[in-house]
């Protein structure tokens, strides 16, 4: 299992720049791909400072996180955009899972 730090880096993360808008519609997010990855206890303590949260439990923490590398590697079909470029764009943006394919690099 890899380094949730060392994800974020190489998917081109940055958690300050979310919005909670953001956040919020990733949260809600429903798919059937996961990511496995390493989270320390100072590791989930630093991320909940740098999302746009006051106050968020651990368990929704780590599906937010789990959700953001999910967006990166789902790409649109017609366009081969990835699910977050897309839901930066339109935090409204309908995902139909049938548009989108699997592509971890």
């Amino acid at each position: 299992m890899e380094d949730i730090r060392k994800i974020l880096q190489k998917e081109n993360i940055c958690l300050e720049n979310l919005s909670i808008e953001f956040c919020k519609r990733i949260q809600m997010l429903k798919t059937e791909f996961s990511e496995d990855f390493k989270l320390s206890r100072e590791q989930l303590i630093t991320l909940k400072e740098e999302l746009p949260f006051e106050n968020i439990n651990d368990v929704t923490l780590k599906k937010i996180i789990e959700n953001l590398v999910v967006a990166k590697h789902l790409k649109r079909r017609n366009n081969d955009k990835s699910l977050f470029e897309l839901l930066e764009k339109n935090y409204s943006y309908r995902f139909f899972p049938s548009s989108f394919y699997y592509f971890k690099n």
